[in-house]
């Protein structure tokens, strides 16, 4: 477990995240992690938009602190 402004996280969940949104560089973050985690896109939008992201966001345009937040909101 590592930490973060907003507390400890998993770094294997972490990289499980991160590799699924990464892993279609041209789709927006919500289809590859609605597919990848198999969330509904849905809720996949809504979780980006309450950290303050666009749910049109592509995984290259999050900062380390924005997966941080995305994975702990999305658990």
């Amino acid at each position: 477990s590592l930490e973060y402004k907003g507390g400890n996280f998993d770094e294997k969940r972490f990289w499980q995240v991160a590799r699924i949104g990464f892993s279609s560089p041209r789709k927006q973050l919500r289809n590859n992690l609605g597919h990848g985690l198999r969330i509904d896109q849905g809720v996949v939008s809504a979780t980006l938009e309450s950290i303050g992201l666009k749910h049109t966001v592509r995984a290259q345009e999050l900062g380390v602190d924005d997966w941080l937040g995305l994975i702990t909101a999305l658990d």
